[in-house]
């Protein structure tokens, strides 16, 4: 008598079909007789242990040395429960295959009971699902690292607006009382850390490439040799850090932060492929033209690690491509690199030898002629005004206190207010020549500054603005607006820039100057 019911089909064919779907999912069966405690493997099963039909022989004990160590209870809890309440359970929990790779499974399992409820068999289904956390894992790091940004964003623009407090009233000293030697060179110091910090806030934020890019002309040598303590401080003592320029100046226009923030990953990466420690050469060359329309120079990042196995390096620089899967590596490192290299007009390639170290070469345009303009390191004049009317919206009173004495000091008319609400009211009630606009971007309330500019110019569209920000985002690359009449700085600033700045949307120029180097 045929034992499958009527339109079932027979039992061969069930089986083909069952391989079938195990070759097309991946998902193995198992089943284990609880008589006599005997565990069966469909095919698949095999292939997602990683282990050979012809040699393993799967077996309960086997089964659990194949399980990660930190998860074997929690699979022996699921079991159990399971056989307890006779419900079937679902549970992920990691496998650890003969040659040591770690696979992230999915396992469900049921058991069944005999008329007298006792368990008599125990059945499931196993699937690697490795590809599947690894894409979970990024997304909840890509969203655990947007969080992160936002919070660093946030509390970057309150700790701009703390510095450009210190740095403003520090100007105003040195105005009034920087003629005496001791309190030249005291202010001066300040300066100093005041310019520190705000580049540490930018190598933060450049780490999620959420800054500003204001490319300005900088020197490579100067700019690295200064970078690498910084560096070495990072990196760790493990490593030793030389750094060997050909060249005495190499100037080209690069974003500082990003330049900055690609030397200390490729340096990490360096460094994280030298486990019991080692060394890290950077060198700086001129290599003419090197395939570019421009002239180029080469900057190095060499290691003698462990190297990069041929099937991963052509895919490094690609998002989320790691060499550190037991480290935790993002795989972002040498694609931010990249994307500066490109960004700025050159490119990136990478050499590696397994056990003999990485080369790493960057490949940026070179200035033919000039010299730096980094303005930490060029002494100005100081401006002055010519009693034009400033008006001036900043909702922090520290900040707002600042500028209104300092803007005063040095020749300008300045009207303040922490609204741009109340900045319109006056606007609208008043007959005075304003000759700009100076406003904070970020604003409490329904308006903020760009949308006060807005307002403001459909009545007086030819105005001109300067927006100052503490702020550090994507939309701070765009204004939305265009011309010469509008410009920004960021925070901190000196107040000597600020005025400089202003002069020249006024189109002023600076009436009159007072020679003090020693104000930089």
């Amino acid at each position: 008598m045929d034992k499958n019911p009527p339109g079932a089909l027979p039992d061969n064919e069930v089986r083909q079909r069952l391989t079938l779907i195990e070759q097309l999912t991946g998902i193995g069966y198992w089943e284990v007789d609880l008589t006599d405690r005997a565990l069966r493997w469909s095919s698949a099963t095999y292939i997602v242990f990683g282990v050979d039909p012809e040699v393993f022989r799967p077996s309960l004990d086997g089964f659990d040395r194949l399980i990660h160590p930190d998860d074997l209870e929690t699979v022996h809890a699921a079991i159990h429960g399971s056989r307890k309440t006779g419900m079937p359970y679902q549970i992920e929990h990691r496998i650890v295959l003969p040659d040591a790779t770690v696979r992230h499974v999915l396992e469900h399992g049921r058991h069944e009971f005999d008329e007298g409820g006792r368990p008599i068999r125990f059945r499931g289904t196993v699937q690697d699902i490795s590809a599947v956390n690894d894409i979970r894992e990024r997304l909840i790091r890509a969203e655990r690292e947007a969080t992160l940004s936002r919070v660093l964003v946030e509390v970057a623009h309150d700790f701009n607006n703390l510095l450009s407090v210190v740095s403003g009233n520090l100007d105003i000293l040195k105005l009034r009382y920087g003629s005496t030697p001791d309190a030249s060179r005291l202010i001066e110091r300040a300066h100093l850390s005041v310019e520190n910090g705000a580049a540490l806030a930018e190598r933060l934020l450049a780490f999620f490439n959420r800054q500003l890019r204001s490319p300005i002309d900088i020197d490579l040598v100067s700019t690295i040799r200064e970078f690498l303590p910084t560096l070495s401080r990072v990196v760790g003592t493990q490593v030793e850090i030389e750094f060997r320029p050909e060249l005495d100046q190499a100037v080209g226009r690069l974003d500082k932060v990003r330049l900055e923030t690609a030397v200390l990953n490729a340096a990490l990466n360096a460094r994280d492929a030298m486990p019991d420690g080692g060394q890290i050469v950077l060198s700086l060359s001129d290599v003419g033209r090197a395939g570019h329309s421009n002239p180029m120079m080469r900057l190095a990042i060499s290691d003698t690690g462990t190297g990069i196995h041929s099937e991963i390096l052509g895919r490094v620089f690609d998002p989320f491509v790691t060499t550190k899967s037991t480290r935790g590596g993002t795989g972002l490192g040498l694609a931010i690199i990249r994307d500066f290299a490109e960004d700025s007009g050159g490119s990136v390639t990478i050499q590696s030898e397994q056990g003999v170290g990485t080369v790493l070469s960057l490949f940026l345009p070179r200035r033919e002629t000039g010299a730096s303009t980094d303005r930490q390191s060029v002494p100005l004049s100081i401006p002055y005004g010519s009693g034009q009317a400033i008006l001036l919206v900043e909702d922090n009173d520290k900040v707002r206190s600042f500028l209104e004495e300092g803007l005063s000091q040095l020749g300008l008319k300045v009207t303040a207010f922490p609204l741009p609400t109340e900045a319109l009211e006056h606007l609208q009630g008043s007959t005075e020549d304003v000759a700009a606009i100076l406003s904070d971007v970020r604003l409490p309330g329904p308006m903020d500054g760009l949308e006060f500019v807005r307002a403001v110019r459909r009545t007086r569209p030819n105005l001109p603005a300067l927006f100052i920000s503490g702020y550090v985002g994507s939309e701070m690359n765009d204004l939305s607006f265009t011309g010469i009449d509008t410009r920004i700085i960021r925070k901190p600033f000196r107040i000597v820039d600020l005025l400089s700045t202003l002069n020249e949307l006024t189109r002023q120029g600076p009436v009159g100057t007072k020679e003090d180097h020693s104000i930089r």
